[in-house]
């Protein structure tokens, strides 16, 4: 069975709403415990759950319902909610994902940078179209 994964098509299409906001090498999908510069964005694909109501009776995956992680580091608040809102025009806008949360996190490891966590959600048939979920 194949895993349907778009996850480097999706920050693809999103870096480009991001990178004019962060320093180069600030927009990752990958975890970096201590970020050379801020601001900081990282995106991953956290959920990747077949959807069951396209699949025929061996189980095979026809789709699946995607959900993604979007944590953002910085100097300020405003900064984070500049981010945010580039965030959310190419998640939600661009990409058609369904905002599930956005929520300012407490960075306890310094608690001089602000930290800002969503959520989004998208359903994606194996041939790459992406439906709501």
């Amino acid at each position: 069975m194949n895993v349907i994964d778009i996850e480097i098509e999706v920050f693809n299409t999103v870096y480009p709403y991001i990178s004019p906001l962060v320093p180069e090498g600030g927009f990752v999908n990958e975890f970096v415990p201590a970020p050379a510069s801020l601001p900081h964005v990282y995106l991953s694909e956290i959920d990747n759950v077949p959807d069951t109501r396209t699949a025929d009776s061996a189980g095979k995956e026809f789709s699946c319902i995607l959900s993604y992680e979007a944590q953002v580091y910085g100097r300020s608040k405003q900064e984070c909610r500049e981010i945010q809102a580039a965030l959310d025009s190419a998640m939600v806008g661009k990409l058609g994902f369904e905002k599930l949360s956005s929520n300012q996190i407490s960075n306890l490891g310094d608690t001089t940078i602000y930290r800002f966590v969503s959520r989004y959600r998208r359903g994606v048939f194996r041939d790459g179209v992406l439906y709501r979920a």
